[in-house]
């Protein structure tokens, strides 16, 4: 997989950038705040439709087009794959009447929400038509997070990856989370007396449908995961500890909270026994809200599923989320990523683009070395960097070098090496 054009208008800092890129391996450097990040957002939001550090799509508008009488952000690209070419376009808007009755907040920028546009090859489609065509895995220093941080960020990280391989799952995770708001507005409603007990009966039905799927892909997905994770963290440790993710489900162990319901057996490997794995996971997921249904009513809140679940990492037993140091948390989190490229590959048949953002100056010389061991001529590697010492001239002299100032790019002939002329 090979994205070799980059197209953006009006998104971050970027008012316009046409952006040829030549071979498998590019490098831009430049100094904190001129854009590095910013372009490796454009090609993550091109591949999921989702701002990777933004709270909000309206963040990604560059602030004079908020100014604009139709405010609106492009990012359009043109990728290569084994089974042809694409060309993508993902537009956010707002419409006229929404901008003409806004006020403008301080700095520019009008509430209310915006919309998207999607096309392929020039057909519109839907976001969920456009996961997983162009598959990326990204790695800054704020996935140390993935380890120490809260649940929900593991939840996410497994989420990303399955929807980009398995449409399906995407598919299930957006049925799930509307089910969850209706259900959680009933489950307050029983309890103030204002629905009957026996309208949950539906809800929870549809509840375990859908998540039942989320559960036994996100279970293959960590075994998957786990064929791939210990080798990594042995090279990037050097010490003899087994490193092991654990899937923590709250559908189990509410399952087997007054006594287990039976043995678990090991997730099954995608697509043959599929359906079995499912079904066993609704009977489970059904004895789960079963058993939790006062607790629930209670609360006013699904206590279990999907999204009170979380992902564990344990060397030698000993659980790194909670007792590892910096260090061994952010061995974990490089060897997670590295895993999630082959897990990707594997799924898909292509290598997918790795976006690598400022990470080097965050590893020791072992780790760099490591990281740099698996860009290979096979996929697409980008990466930011504020100087360029960190990188072998050997590797400075493969990669394609670029500069990045105030949201213009110019390509370097070398290392440190003045810009092309026009």
């Amino acid at each position: 997989m090979f994205l070799h054009h980059l197209s953006l208008a009006n998104f971050r800092n970027y008012l316009q950038l046409e952006l040829e890129l030549p071979g498998p391996v590019a490098l831009f450097q430049g100094d904190n705040g001129q854009g590095k990040s910013n372009l490796l957002e454009a090609i993550y939001f091109l591949a999921t439709t989702r701002p990777l550090r933004a709270g909000s799509d309206r963040e990604l508008v560059h602030w004079r087009a908020m100014e604009e009488p139709i405010p609106f952000a492009r990012v359009a690209g043109a990728v290569r794959r084994n089974s042809g070419d694409l060309k993508v376009e993902v537009v956010i808007r707002a419409d006229r009447a929404e901008r003409q009755g806004a006020v403008l907040a301080e700095g520019g920028v009008a509430p209310g929400a915006l919309s998207k546009r999607i096309k392929v090859n020039g057909v519109v489609k839907r976001a969920l038509d456009l996961i997983g065509l162009i598959n990326v895995v990204t790695f800054s220093p704020q996935d140390l997070e993935l380890i120490a941080g809260a649940p929900a960020l593991r939840r996410r990280f497994l989420d990303i990856a399955n929807c980009q391989v398995d449409p399906r799952y995407c598919r299930a995770l957006q049925q799930y989370n509307r089910v969850l708001v209706q259900r959680n507005h009933l489950l307050k409603d029983i309890r103030e007396g204002r629905q009957p007990p026996e309208t949950l009966e539906f809800w929870s039905e549809e509840l375990a449908k859908s998540g039942s799927y989320l559960l036994a892909r996100r279970l293959g997905t960590v075994a998957t995961l786990n064929r791939r994770i210990d080798s990594y963290h042995h090279r990037l440790t050097g010490t003899g500890k087994r490193l092991r993710m654990s899937y923590r489900s709250s559908v189990e162990e509410a399952a087997a909270r007054d006594g287990p319901p039976g043995p678990h057996p090991d997730p099954l490997p995608r697509g043959e026994g599929e359906t079995t794995e499912v079904e066993q996971q609704v009977e489970l997921f059904r004895e789960a809200l079963r058993r939790y249904r006062r607790r629930e009513t209670l609360q006013g809140m699904s206590l279990v599923g999907p999204h009170r679940d979380d992902l564990l990492f344990l060397a030698d037993g000993i659980d790194v989320n909670v007792y590892g140091s910096r260090g061994e948390q952010r061995a974990v989190a490089l060897a997670l990523k590295l895993s999630e490229v082959e897990f990707m590959q594997a799924a898909t048949g292509e290598r997918p683009i790795l976006l690598l953002d400022d990470v080097m100056s965050e590893l020791d010389p072992a780790r760099r070395r490591l990281l740099l061991e698996t860009i290979d001529n096979s996929g697409q590697t980008l990466i930011t960097a504020t100087d360029l010492g960190s990188f072998s001239p050997e590797f400075l002299a493969r990669a394609a070098l670029f500069h990045i100032e105030q949201g213009a790019v110019t390509r370097m002939t070398g290392r440190g090496g003045d810009p092309l002329p026009e």
